[in-house]
């Protein structure tokens, strides 16, 4: 069980009218960018370690869920967690590496585990605090490329955030997604909602909230 957000901070992330591009800003793959808004609900695998990703505002609409493989077979902890779309096809997939002075960062990529020399498409910076949440990732927008980069306003442990976007050396930072537990729930670790504006590739939203799972469960067991 989470800790609870209070409700000035949940009411202003609910409130937050997000702002959408005039044409898809493309980190992985296009097919991801919808043309209208998406909910997406995160929820643990009963069966698995982990996640079921689905848009509860059109149950034909995305999917994805993810599976962990060990890069190598004596260092289960820097395994590389593989997103999954719903016909089972790979998105993209991440393992944590150790930047200093001590702060994990994950490196993306389209490859499987174990694929060593596929390229890296970006890398996500993910570090969570009590009340606030340092998120960093830099990358080309495919379709245009321009460079964009994606941040965090409020608290991922508190599962209630807005997610920024910056297109351009300059541009202004604006709010693409919004992070809250679903209604019925206080704020749990495993269950939570993810707001996506529209044009906005959904699976780099969906790797930024799985990569900061990760760094919370690694902090919480001392990895």
């Amino acid at each position: 069980m989470g800790t609870t957000p209070s409700n000035v901070a949940l009411m202003r992330v609910l409130d937050t009218e997000l702002y959408r591009p005039a044409s898809p800003i493309v980190a992985i793959d296009a097919r991801h960018c919808s043309p209208r808004a998406t909910t997406l609900l995160f929820k643990k695998s009963a069966l698995s370690d982990g996640f079921q990703i689905r848009d509860i505002t059109d149950k034909h609409a995305l999917r994805f869920r993810t599976t962990s493989r060990s890069w190598l077979s004596r260092a289960p902890a820097r395994r590389r967690t593989q997103l999954v779309d719903a016909s089972r096809r790979l998105v993209a997939s991440f393992r944590p590496e150790l930047a200093p002075p001590n702060k994990l960062l994950y490196s993306v990529c389209r490859g499987s585990a174990g694929d060593l020399g596929e390229p890296e498409l970006f890398q996500i910076h993910a570090r969570s605090k009590h009340t606030t949440t340092e998120l960093r990732v830099e990358f080309v927008d495919a379709a245009s490329g321009e460079p964009c980069s994606v941040g965090m306003y409020g608290s991922w442990l508190h599962r209630t955030a807005i997610v920024w976007l910056r297109q351009g050396a300059s541009g202004e930072p604006k709010p693409v997604a919004k992070l809250y537990p679903p209604a019925h729930n206080q704020p749990r670790r495993d269950e939570f909602c993810l707001s996506v504006s529209a044009n906005v590739d959904a699976s780099l939203l969906a790797l930024v909230c799985l990569t900061l799972h990760d760094q919370e469960s690694r902090s919480v067991e001392g990895r």
